[in-house]
């Protein structure tokens, strides 16, 4: 049985953005310009998030605004590698900011959001989010390469393992649950729901 937003196949007419699609793009902000993005697999996942329920009907967050303008807001309001302010983090995007910057980006789009981090990282928890039409932004460490943590969308799920867009490829991919190595989610969808 599969369950979540997103039936198997339903993504066909939808055009998931991935990091190479930013690649080249110079962004400026507050005296700051950065060029040729790197480390914005978060803006990355949140563009697709956020592109995607504008694009089911859910809300018209993105109404308006192409591809690389949402990309351009999220990666602001998320302060990807300190764009906005100085943070800890030296590159990527502070998990502990990540809610903070999607309900940024959603006010400042006049958009009404639940957007929450969740304390429970837990496969249950995260099936009882997707059963209720939310969308996944996981953190995970180790993706794929002891040294690589990475931001990905769950859209759905099918037993022991969750549909993912892992930033990479525009086609969802099956992982198990228990290869994930998940440090967080945010659940996302608009309200009302």
């Amino acid at each position: 049985m599969e369950s979540g937003i997103m039936p198997l196949g339903s993504d066909d007419d939808f055009y998931w953005p991935i990091t190479d699609d930013f690649k080249n793009l110079s962004i400026s902000y507050n005296g700051k310009t950065h060029n040729g993005m790197h480390d914005h697999c978060t803006p990355t996942a949140a563009t697709g998030i956020f592109r995607y329920l504008t694009h089911l009907g859910k809300t018209s967050c993105t109404s308006g605004e192409s591809t690389n303008k949402t990309f351009e807001k999220l990666y602001i309001s998320l302060n990807t590698n300190n764009i906005s302010f100085s943070s800890f983090v030296s590159v990527g995007t502070a998990r502990n900011q990540i809610d903070v910057g999607l309900r940024s980006y959603a006010s400042g789009n006049n958009c009404s959001f639940d957007i929450e981090r969740s304390s429970f990282n837990t496969l249950s928890s995260m099936k009882d989010h997707l059963d209720r039409g939310r969308l996944l932004l996981i953190s995970v460490d180790d993706f794929g390469d002891p040294a690589v943590d990475h931001s990905i969308v769950a859209t759905g799920y099918s037993s022991n393992s969750l549909y993912i867009q892992n930033g990479w490829s525009r086609n969802r991919i099956m992982y198990s649950y228990s290869s994930l190595d998940i440090a967080q989610y945010v659940y996302i969808s608009p309200l009302p729901w």
